[in-house]
């Protein structure tokens, strides 16, 4: 093996119960006083700044975490590296253990390439918002919206307060034993549960392009009528990203 090529250090955000996560890699032969080539792999937990505002100043969450090296001709020989750690606001990096670049055979390559992966389960968490998912039946259900095979359980006050056109669909019974299921077609299950999130004050992360998917979206025709949030146009996070 040549070199590794240590350009990107670091994978791709990813947001899970209003956290993101992120991998990285290190180079050992950078550091200084470093004498032997080592890859050291991290994890990195972050807030974004809208979600920050709502977190409690010592929030802290407890995590059990592994990271695999993928080898490409016989996955019994990845390498992995496990391990518990907390993550808080003066702690937002884990470093794992150390992989000797001599240990790295060319079975862990494709395309010159190493592969990590990592699987992160959060044991508990203080302080932070909850993160809120519409697939699961909650005690605050009353409504369930059908969009293809997944149903989303809502509370129907809460998004008519938001919603005129959810306050007008909720006037009429819907379908079901207990008349309250409602069909929503031509919309992508993903997108909607996000727009759903957002009709119900949920506090959630999310980025201009979604934005821009949500402008279409709010005036879009949808079963015949608009999904129209009421206060989209005054959301700050929305005028900067169309502004």
């Amino acid at each position: 093996m040549d070199q590794i090529d240590m350009e990107s250090p670091h994978s791709k955000w990813q947001t899970s119960g209003n956290v993101s996560w992120t991998m990285g890699v290190v180079n050992t032969k950078n550091e200084e006083g470093s004498k032997t080539e080592k890859l050291k792999a991290y994890i990195k937990c972050h807030l974004e700044p809208h979600i920050e505002t709502l977190v409690e100043e010592n929030w802290h969450l407890e995590a059990d975490y592994v990271i695999r090296l993928n080898n490409h001709s016989n996955s019994n020989k990845n390498v992995y590296t496990r391990g518990s750690t907390s993550f808080s606001k003066t702690k937002e990096q884990n470093m794992s253990s150390l992989i000797k670049i001599s240990d790295i055979t060319d079975d862990f390559l494709l395309n010159d390439e190493l592969t990590f992966e990592v699987e992160i389960g959060v044991k508990s968490s203080e302080g932070l918002p909850k993160s809120v998912d519409f697939l699961v039946k909650r005690t605050d259900s009353n409504a369930i919206l059908t969009v293809g095979k997944e149903k989303f359980y809502v509370d129907k006050e809460v998004l008519s307060k938001n919603s005129t056109v959810f306050e007008d669909m909720f006037k009429s019974d819907g379908t079901g034993k207990a008349k309250n299921e409602y069909p929503v077609d031509d919309v992508n299950p993903e997108t909607f549960h996000l727009f759903v999130k957002l009709a119900s004050d949920v506090p959630m992360q999310f980025d201009c392009e979604f934005f821009e998917y949500l402008k279409t979206f709010n005036r879009r025709a949808c079963h015949t009528f608009k999904f129209k949030l009421n206060h989209l146009n005054s959301c700050a996070r929305y005028q900067k990203c169309v502004n």
